[in-house]
């Protein structure tokens, strides 16, 4: 099987993968983040785990962060942008990572 062939992973195993690893993660963060792991055909025969920790980072860092707005506003270039905003997405996913408490139910997936 090619990674082309490879099953995507379903949104109940994204969540269920979110819950055990991440179970501060908020529910609508967390719907948010599941839909681009599933939505995204090049997380195909990816660890599921890789996915949703780059998945994640990428969307802490667009938005819960002021990373587009170095970039827009300040005119800074990716590598400054991350470098400023990298201890906020550690913490934020730190925190994630550390509550006890699972997410809330996200919102069924549209469609």
């Amino acid at each position: 099987m090619t990674k082309a062939e490879a099953p995507r992973p379903s949104y109940r195993e994204v969540l269920d993968h979110i819950r055990q690893h991440h179970p501060g993660c908020p529910g609508r963060h967390a719907h948010r983040i599941i839909t681009r792991v599933i939505g995204r055909p090049h997380w195909r025969g990816v660890r599921l785990g890789e996915a949703v920790g780059v998945e994640m980072q990428n969307y802490v860092r667009h938005h819960l962060t002021n990373y587009d707005n170095l970039l827009a506003l300040q005119g800074l270039d990716k590598a400054e942008a991350r470098s400023l905003i990298k201890g906020k997405v550690r913490k934020i996913i730190a925190k994630w990572d550390r509550s006890k408490g699972a997410p809330a139910e996200p919102a069924a997936p549209e469609g």
